[in-house]
């Protein structure tokens, strides 16, 4: 998910879904939204935490996004936002 009419996040956003997709992931495709607060950075909400996921963080990490990870029991799919000031 990226920020609607911002190109940087959209960009960053397909790039992601590429690179996951061919590591395996599935993908519903990239879809933006409208956030009453900005978010910032990368943040990954999902309902269990798995070894990809955890692997998916410290990537993101090393390349300098400092991503943040929630559990959200309630999420019934892996949502990846992309926000602002990357």
């Amino acid at each position: 998910m990226a920020l609607m009419s911002d190109a940087e996040t959209i960009n960053l956003a397909h790039l992601l879904e590429d690179i996951l997709k061919h590591a395996g992931w599935q993908s519903n495709g990239v879809s933006q939204a409208v956030f009453t607060g900005l978010p910032k950075g990368v943040i990954i909400e999902t309902a269990t935490e798995k070894p990809s996921l955890n692997l998916l963080l410290s990537w993101l990490n090393q390349l300098g996004f400092k991503p943040n990870g929630y559990l959200k029991p309630d999420v019934s799919v892996t949502k990846i936002i992309i926000g602002t000031a990357m």
